[in-house]
């Protein structure tokens, strides 16, 4: 991130706001796929 002197703090909160988005992306992605790995070999067994 790249932060600013005039506005440190913003500049802070707002690092933090895109890595809890991008966290929280990556982990829904990540149990779509495990549901959509999972799902099929149920439906087949």
């Amino acid at each position: 991130c790249a932060a600013h002197k005039s506005d440190l703090r913003r500049t802070r909160v707002i690092c933090a706001a895109h890595s809890i988005v991008a966290g929280m992306s990556f982990l829904f992605w990540f149990l779509r796929r495990a549901q959509g790995v999972a799902s099929p070999r149920a439906e087949v067994g």
